[in-house]
């Protein structure tokens, strides 16, 4: 394992996920690897994953937050920014749905799991188009007052204001380098903590496995039981599950 310590943000901006854009594309940069695999902190692997050969490997958004379903979507004039900055057209982003609230949207993936081809260089497309978006302080959710709960906690008004930017600036980047796009299943990134609504349902039958779990904020002490719950609901591997609990229990002590 290879840690590097470079000063790569130099924003100033509470909006967390530009760590992630700004070290994705110095990896893309640096790195002689075929393909780069970018996680979220707050993911787990319960199962062995699949390799895939496509150019991207990601999953759609799991609500519809900060992406536009079409023309009439008041967010769309944002997206058209964006992909203007990204130098595509709109209607080059395909549809997809939604995981949790099946909405139909232009496509918006999940930042929590990403595989690209390093070639292509959609890490650097990404950081590139976000960073014209924030010189041009064009946010999503300008004016929301929301307060985002991430899995390290409310991330403040400002943060919230950007919350769905850096998605939105990995699916331009995508699809201004490519229409390889492959879309992992729901084995993949499963938003754990969604799912201890009753109203939010998950795909889970007997061949159902999942491998990989994004659990955000579960491992808190005051949510944990929300979080075993869950584990059982889906069906983790035992194995899995126990290993999960010896590490959040030394959290709840």
């Amino acid at each position: 394992m290879t840690y590097v310590v470079e000063p790569l943000n130099g924003t100033g901006s509470s909006y967390g996920p530009i760590n992630r854009i700004v070290a994705g594309a110095w990896a893309e940069t640096h790195s002689t690897a075929s393909y780069l695999v970018v996680l979220d902190t707050d993911t787990v692997f319960v199962g062995a994953p699949e390799f895939v050969r496509a150019d991207v490997a990601v999953r759609p958004v799991d609500m519809k937050g900060a992406t536009s379903s079409g023309a009439a979507d008041p967010l769309d004039s944002y997206w058209a920014r964006m992909c203007e900055l990204g130098g595509i057209d709109l209607d080059r982003l395909p549809r997809l749905s939604t995981t949790i609230d099946e909405i139909a949207i232009r496509a918006s993936y999940n930042a929590g799991l990403i595989v690209v081809r390093r070639e292509l260089g959609v890490l650097q497309q990404t950081r590139d188009i976000f960073s014209a978006s924030f010189a041009e302080n064009l946010r999503p959710r300008a004016g929301s007052a929301a307060d985002v709960r991430a899995s390290t906690g409310l991330v403040g008004r400002e943060a919230s204001e950007w919350w769905g930017s850096s998605q939105a600036a990995l699916a331009i980047a995508i699809w201004s380098k490519t229409s390889d796009v492959h879309l992992f299943d729901e084995r993949y990134n499963v938003p754990v903590h969604l799912l201890g609504n009753p109203a939010c349902s998950w795909p889970t039958h007997a061949e159902f496995a999942p491998v990989l779990l994004h659990y955000h904020y579960l491992a808190e002490p005051q949510y944990q039981p929300e979080f075993r719950r869950v584990l059982a609901q889906i069906a983790c591997p035992p194995d899995a599950a126990a290993w999960i609990e010896e590490r959040i229990s030394i959290f709840a002590t």
